[in-house]
């Protein structure tokens, strides 16, 4: 057997062996409070959804793939908790990224983009902290027709995240495509 082949088997051994130690990986819960911006009431049934992305690795460059999508609403207190992300993987973590957070209420703002608090410029793990312990969301209420169309129209979630996976975020974009006067639902 030449050299090269005898490296590549060894490698290739190697390979089925690492797939047999797998280490487990966990992120989360993520907790808060959503209340309203002006009245500083809670906000009950507003749409929590926690999408972690992982970088998916090619020869030549990575990008960003779907991982996990959880997601909740706020109870009469405004109060919700996202619960963790575990998987496992090969030797180390393999690229999970921590996850973004969006809330969702019709007739609301939406975060990250139109909350009043916190500062809707941080970066992602700057938002994201919070909600470690117990993060506070104030969402202003949409007073014309125009602010709920230009906050429909930037509902969006990132990785093409599938729907099963959202039923909720799904509903409320249905909610409100009918306030709005909008045919047919979104599937």
């Amino acid at each position: 057997m030449q050299r090269s082949s005898i490296c590549l088997l060894m490698i290739l051994m190697s390979f089925g062996t690492a797939g047999m130690v797998q280490t487990a990986w966990a992120d989360g819960p993520y907790r808060g409070k959503v209340i309203d911006a002006e009245t500083k009431k809670p906000i009950e049934g507003a749409v929590v959804v926690a999408v972690w992305m992982k970088n998916e690795f090619r020869v030549i460059e990575s990008h960003e793939v779907f991982a996990e999508a959880k997601e909740t609403l706020t109870d009469k207190d405004g109060e919700f908790v996202i619960p963790g992300y575990k998987w496992t993987s090969i030797f180390f973590y393999f690229g999970i990224q921590p996850p973004e957070i969006f809330i969702f209420k019709s007739g609301y703002g939406f975060f990250p983009r139109y909350q009043i608090s916190p500062n809707p410029k941080q970066s992602n793990a700057a938002l994201l902290e919070p909600f470690k312990t117990h993060g506070l969301v104030e969402l202003p209420l949409l007073k014309t027709r125009e602010e709920r169309l230009d906050v429909f129209h930037g509902y969006w979630l990132p990785g093409l995240v599938p729907h099963e996976k959202v039923p909720n975020f799904i509903g409320i974009k249905n909610i409100e495509r009918k306030n709005l006067g909008f045919a047919g639902e979104e599937q």
